[in-house]
Parts: structure tokens; sequence; C-alpha cells
């Protein structure tokens, strides 16, 4: 399913360039929103600050809800699936139902990115369905370390500081993003994400000895 995503982003993205009379087409509309949504001031929402506190604490609570459901009996069916799926279903799993949910959830959680991104710009940009959007919340993934829960929120805040740091430089800012993926795939396996816990790991059993020793 996971295959599909860019396909159909693509055609959305052609809709929304050429059905004008609904888009706008490639220069976007601006989004009118009432005083108040969800009982909170609409100003909150598009001041920097406020928004800045929002989006970390609504990804920290986003976290922590994916973590319960990662530990659940579910969703450690949906890590057997993700490994191997026949071996699954020889072991008596049903693997559609909860592929469909995993599929809903990220759904979920890339359409409330969404309303945080309207509700801050107010304003709708056909971009935000190219495929080079799915293509950086890849490249997210691959830095931070997709085997991790976190991982891809540190990759996130990774992508985005060498972006500006990068593109402060030189117009070819995409070429070190290129450069950080290839280092972060061959020489971290896991990622950054997996290379704090290798080292914190380490750090951990390191303490321990010397705590033994010293006794």
């Amino acid at each position: 399913m996971r295959c599909l995503r860019w396909p159909s982003a693509g055609a959305f993205y052609e809709f929304a360039l050429k059905a004008r009379h609904i888009t706008v087409g490639d220069d976007g509309f601006a989004v009118s929103f009432p005083a108040h949504v969800f009982g909170i001031s609409i100003r909150t929402f598009q001041h920097p600050s406020s928004m800045f506190v929002i989006c970390w604490v609504l990804m920290i609570v986003i976290l922590l809800a994916l973590q319960v459901f990662a530990t659940s009996p579910l969703g450690r069916i949906t890590v057997a699936i993700r490994e191997n799926e026949e071996r699954a279903r020889f072991i008596g799993s049903r693997t559609i139902i909860p592929r469909a949910l995993v599929y809903a959830l990220s759904a979920f959680v890339a359409s409330l990115a969404g309303v945080m991104a309207v509700l801050y710009n107010g304003f709708v940009s056909p971009d935000m369905l190219h495929w080079s959007l799915s293509g950086s919340v890849l490249i997210m993934a691959i830095i931070g370390g997709p085997n991790y829960l976190w991982g891809p929120a540190l990759g996130a805040v990774v992508f985005f500081f060498v972006k500006d740091f990068a593109g402060n430089l030189t117009e070819h800012w995409p070429g070190i993003i290129g450069i950080t993926v290839i280092v972060t795939t061959l020489m971290l396996r896991e990622g950054i994400a997996g290379a704090i816990v290798q080292l914190t790991s380490a750090a951990h059993k390191r303490w321990n000895q010397t705590g033994e020793t010293e006794q």
C-alpha cells in the first residue's frame, strides 16, 4: 500500500494544477477561518511562537499514543506482519485488518500535519500534493532511523536544520541533503536514532562495569 502513495499524489497534483475553476491552479488559494477554531483564537495558530509550542505538544502526544499502540498486542502483530507477513499468517494472525489500520493511522497523522500547516499559513498550494514532499518525508525517516518510533521525528529536525544551513551557503542545497542521506545509509544503518541508542547502551554497560570494578 505504501507504493501507492506517490502515483496517487501525482494524480491529485495534476488535477490541482489543471482544475483552476476549483483549485485556482498553481496560484493556490487562501483559506478564510472564523475568529476561533477548536475553541482557540485563530491568531494563536498563526503566530510563530504559539504555533511552535502547539506543534511540539501535538507531536509528543502523537508519539506517546503511537508508543502505546506499538506495545499493545495489536501493535506487536503489525510488527510481525512487517517483518514477515507470510509467517504471521501461519501462526494464525489475520493481516488485512492490521495493515488497513496502520495505513489509516498513518493517513490520520499526515492529515493532522496538513491541518496544522493550513491553520498556520492560511493558504493551500498544489505543492502540498507534489511527490517531492513525500520524498522529503522518506529522507527524514532514513536520516532519523525508521526502526525507531521517534527516529523520523528526529530526522525531520535534522533535515530542516541541514536544509536551512545549506540553503544559506549555496542554491544547490539538495545535493548536500543527498550526501547526508548517502552517509547516513552507509555509516548509520539504523539512522541517527540507532546510533544514539547504541551509544547510550554502550555508555550504560561501561558505567555498570566501572561500578562493579569499584565495588
